[in-house]
């Protein structure tokens, strides 16, 4: 299968995807019925945010050479924008509207657990789009996904 991605690709759409992340955590810690799902989201916003900045830290480590030229400028950013909005939280006033229609904090626990197990399968199936060098990029984004499907089923088990 051919290379259609770099690390660099990748980790763009991760910092969107953590930006939406971002916005749904911070909506559903306003809405939350209990302190413990409150908490959680705020906590979640919060490593929303530090992972953004890990894969901004991540960008600048990872060179440009293997990116697809551009016909127009701005060419690849759309590109990136339209697989992100594809998959897991759309855009970060998608996400907050997704948020601010949860029911209850059992809702929103299974509505962020959906959608962080959304997320580390799009992960997973960028692996196979990427090239050998940047499959460790992406390995470490799916092991910061990870830890919040694990707060969250902690969390649900808790609160059932």
């Amino acid at each position: 299968m051919s290379v259609l991605f770099t690390g660099k690709e990748i980790l763009d759409m991760a910092v969107q995807i953590e930006k939406n992340g971002e916005a749904f955590y911070t909506e559903l810690a306003g809405k939350a019925e209990k302190d413990a799902v409150r908490e959680r989201a705020k906590y979640l916003a919060e490593q929303e945010v530090e992972h953004a900045a890990t894969f901004k830290a991540m960008l600048e480590g990872i060179s440009d050479a293997g990116a697809p030229p551009e016909s127009y400028p701005g060419e690849y950013l759309a590109y990136v924008d339209a697989l992100v909005s594809t998959r897991a939280f759309t855009d970060e006033g998608q996400a907050r509207a997704a948020a601010g229609g949860v029911k209850n904090d059992l809702e929103a626990i299974n509505m962020a657990l959906g959608a962080e197990k959304d997320t580390i399968i799009f992960y997973y199936e960028m692996l196979r789009f990427v090239g050998d060098k940047d499959t460790d990029v992406v390995n470490r984004i799916i092991k910061e996904e990870q830890s919040h499907v694990k707060i969250l089923a902690e969390l649900k088990s808790q609160i059932n």
